[in-house]
């Protein structure tokens, strides 16, 4: 039997979320995929007792206010192990992004993804 993860999608915009999710549930790699607007809906979330293998960020979310959340989301028993990944619209400020990877970001997919 294949591996499935969970993953949580952070983004305010709701076609951002979808367009993701629904590229996910083509994979079949993701057996739960949660969507939350907000940091503070997803420490909610996280607070309660779903794991998650995988955390998303749009690309609408600053990358310089990512570090902060992922040492927050590392705290948390149901994210210790997670891996936080950022999607990006295109070119970016390269030195965002190098903080981000420095304060925990794992990895960037660059948008459109396939």
């Amino acid at each position: 039997m294949e591996s499935t993860f969970s993953a949580l999608i952070i983004d305010p915009k709701r076609d951002s979320q979808l367009r993701l999710k629904q590229t996910m549930q083509m994979s079949e790699l993701f057996e739960h995929i949660y969507c939350v607007r907000s940091f503070e809906d997803a420490m909610d979330f996280l607070d309660g007792s779903e794991f998650v293998d995988t955390v998303f960020f749009g690309p609408t979310i600053s990358p310089i206010v990512i570090p902060e959340f992922i040492q927050d989301a590392k705290r948390m028993f149901t994210a210790n192990d997670a891996a936080f990944i950022r999607l990006s619209a295109g070119l970016t400020d390269s030195g965002a992004f190098t903080l981000s990877i420095i304060g925990g970001l794992d990895g960037i997919l660059v948008c459109p993804y396939s």
